[in-house]
């Protein structure tokens, strides 16, 4: 039984970080061929969380795209021989643990949070997504009633805005748009594509910012 969690353990974290990593170099090469953001302006009206630091272009040079690169195959020595430890000790608890720290470990690596809208598509979060993929997006004001409001200065009377899709599996995703005129862009270019999507000044739903 033990074998078996472990193996479900290190096979279901293999996937998932070469996943990442693939999703993040094929990132680097279209976001190069978006029609948002382009500008530096339109760059640094995107904050994403947890750090809300401004959101920045997928280069092959940055330092985070060198620790998705490198550190994906440290993490996965890393993993594995931790997994071999857990089966030579044979502590079923000891699985939480390995979990735990993968999860730990992954996040020193994990690739800055973004939003790129392409002619066929949208990546978010480093992954690409059809338009098709995309159920529909919720635009929210960052009120003082909101639970980010207050969290940085710049996330006050902003909108968070987040993507939900048609798979169940993904769960859905959002980043911070600073100002009005962008978000409007945002929405805007989305809708011309088929994603349509709903812009709340509060908790009820109100026509597109109306409310100011």
């Amino acid at each position: 039984m033990l074998e078996t969690l472990i193996l479900l353990a290190f096979a279901g974290g293999s996937y998932y970080l070469l996943q990442h990593r693939k999703n993040i170099m094929k990132a680097a090469d279209l976001s190069r061929k978006a029609i948002y953001p382009q500008t530096k302006e339109e760059f640094s009206s995107t904050l994403v969380p947890s750090e809300w630091k401004e959101m920045e272009p997928i280069s092959k040079e940055t330092r985070s795209y060198q620790l998705v690169k490198w550190g994906t195959p440290g993490l996965l020595l890393v993993f594995a021989g931790a997994s071999a430890v857990i089966l030579v000790s044979d502590a079923e608890y000891n699985v939480l643990l390995l979990l735990n720290v993968f999860a730990g470990l992954f996040n020193l690596i994990k690739h800055q949070g973004n939003l790129f809208i392409l002619e066929k598509g949208c990546i978010i979060d480093g992954k690409l997504y059809s338009f098709h993929q995309i159920k529909d997006f919720e635009a929210e004001r960052i009120t003082l009633s909101h639970s980010l409001y207050g969290l940085n200065s710049r996330l006050n009377k902003a909108y968070k805005l987040t993507f939900r899709y048609r798979n169940q599996w993904h769960y859905s995703r959002y980043v911070v748009i600073e100002d009005e005129k962008h978000l409007k862009k945002i929405t805007d270019l989305l809708e011309e594509r088929g994603v349509s999507g709903t812009i709340r000044a509060s908790a009820p739903a109100v026509n597109k910012f109306t409310d100011r």
